[in-house]
């Protein structure tokens, strides 16, 4: 697979980093297209034509589209060539799903919303 690949969000989103990090781990070039989900303007609306949701980040290689980053990253290990980003086994893929699963639903918000934006970012 070589058609071009564009990463739409913005550098501060753990998603989106998790994205690029999955990226350079294959080597797969990539542009990222910067996108304010914050922005009070129509480019988030034009951007809900990525992401019905309107959250960062989308994924497109060549004509395919898709948003979630555990559904791009998925996507990138199995469709690209380089280095494997899950484990061999059934049972380690299902632990690494599940951690990622307890991280992102249970984590992601005490960690980055109340600890980091209001104590680092905004203090």
């Amino acid at each position: 697979m070589n058609a071009e690949v564009t990463v739409f969000g913005a550098r501060y989103s753990v998603y989106v980093r998790a994205v690029l990090m999955a990226l350079e781990a294959k080597g797969v070039p990539y542009e990222l297209e910067p996108v304010d989900i914050f922005a009070q303007d129509e480019t988030v609306e034009a951007y809900r034509k990525l992401h019905p949701f309107g959250r960062i980040p989308a994924f497109r290689h060549g004509e395919f589209v898709l948003y979630e980053t555990a559904a791009i990253n998925r996507y990138i290990d199995e469709g690209f060539a380089g280095p494997p980003l899950q484990p061999a086994t059934a049972q380690d893929r299902a632990r690494m799903v599940q951690i990622m699963s307890v991280t992102d639903n249970y984590g992601y918000r005490p960690l980055v919303w109340d600890i980091y934006v209001e104590r680092v970012s905004n203090p």
